[in-house]
């Protein structure tokens, strides 16, 4: 074990200075794809070490962390399970690191080395852009929406930028979920966590769209039910309960992965449709999608969108997403994914307070560029351990108590 493990730092050593240096190849594949991400071998070798060198003294199994709700609700204490999964990466040599927060987090299942995760729309139309998010230090990274065929989307204006946060209206464009294939596959292969976004315009063409994005390899699959600027492909959905019901059991009768629905904010109580993606099968939630808002050019006399209404977010919708994700914590007993103005280890603890067991990232990649993922889970881990926590699991829903 210890020749493996003295190996094992000389080669993830050589990949950092490597990466660093910007040696590393677009090409998805091959050992140099990360800090610790690389060949099965790799990955296994690190999670050796890790094991043999816990992150906090006096853990004797840091592979095992048992992941609880601190609300108890009348049944008793909600669990979710336990996680076995890949450390978090790190922004130097395994030497360099020292005793840290165990950040790794789950996901109905999809196990995360961080609870960090690229959202959809961002940095995620090409397998080598979702794969150097993921070397950036995302957890796992979420595909762009795609549908049954290509899409080009709106004409410009398309993204408007503003004091509050971004506001956009660029229109699902995609390549169809057939040559997407190809950019899903090469971010896997660079050991990517790769949760498959989808979008259609009935449950039929959802289910179609999901059952094919899952033999791709994907962990998850998002339903995108909440655009807000898209019509007919998921803001209309997300306005009916009996619709989100469905379109999930749809899309759950013909996939095995764990199915998340994405919901919008623009409705007056999103936890009922929470506890209706729930009752069609869901086995976790996303919230929030961007708000539906306008910008108008004084100067142009005229909507600064080509397509006049976009979807709102930054840190103005942050609140407005964590009450949301507090109350569908208070309806539901699945896991949920928080969304919606997250740049800091801060904002993502209010996320984790509230009731979620992961966050999202996007619109904070625009200003702080992708070492805001590593920001975010270095501040975690420092506001955790300040606050007495030993885990991100142990944090999840204390605002309930």
């Amino acid at each position: 074990m210890a020749t493996n493990t003295k190996a094992m730092k000389r080669k993830v050593t050589r990949s950092v200075s490597k990466w660093v240096r910007g040696d590393a190849q677009d090409s998805g594949g091959g050992d140099c794809v990360g800090i610790l991400i690389g060949t099965p071998e790799l990955v296994d070798q690190a999670e050796r070490y890790i094991v043999m060198n816990p992150p906090r003294a006096g853990r004797s199994d840091a592979r095992a962390v048992p992941i609880s709700r601190a609300r108890v609700a009348e049944s008793g204490t909600r669990s979710v399970g336990s996680v076995i999964a890949p450390p978090k990466a790190f922004s130097g040599s395994v030497d360099s690191v020292g005793k840290m927060v165990d950040l790794r987090t789950e996901i109905a299942g999809v196990r995360l080395r961080n609870p960090t995760m690229l959202a959809s729309g961002f940095l995620d139309e090409t397998g080598g852009s979702m794969a150097r998010v993921y070397q950036a230090g995302a957890g796992a990274v979420v595909t762009k929406s795609v549908g049954p065929e290509p899409r080009e989307g709106y004409p410009n204006p398309t993204i408007v930028e503003l004091d509050a946060g971004l506001l956009n209206a660029v229109g699902l464009p995609n390549p169809g979920v057939v040559e997407y294939e190809h950019e899903v596959r090469r971010a896997l292969t660079a050991g990517a966590v790769v949760i498959g976004s989808v979008y259609g315009k009935d449950a039929d063409e959802y289910a179609s769209v999901a059952a094919r994005m899952a033999t791709y390899g994907v962990k998850a699959i998002e339903l995108n039910f909440s655009c807000p600027h898209a019509k007919g492909l998921g803001t209309e959905i997300a306005q009916h309960e009996d619709a989100v019901r469905d379109f999930t059991r749809a899309v759950k009768d013909v996939v095995s992965l764990p199915v998340l629905p994405k919901l919008s904010p623009n409705v007056q109580d999103i936890a009922t449709f929470a506890l209706a993606a729930e009752e069609g099968g869901a086995d976790g939630i996303v919230a929030i999608n961007t708000l539906k808002a306008m910008a108008i050019t004084p100067e142009l006399k005229m909507p600064s969108l080509a397509n006049r209404y976009g979807g709102l977010s930054g840190p103005a919708i942050r609140p407005i997403g964590v009450r949301a994700v507090y109350d569908i914590c208070e309806k539901v007993r699945i896991p949920v994914i928080g969304v919606g103005g997250i740049g800091s280890g801060r904002d993502a603890l209010e996320y984790i307070m509230a009731g979620a067991s992961a966050v999202q990232v996007g619109t904070a990649i625009i200003s702080k560029g992708l070492g805001v993922f590593d920001a975010i889970a270095k501040e975690m881990a420092s506001l955790l351990e300040e606050a007495g926590f030993a885990s991100v699991p142990e944090a999840i829903g204390v605002a309930h108590a």
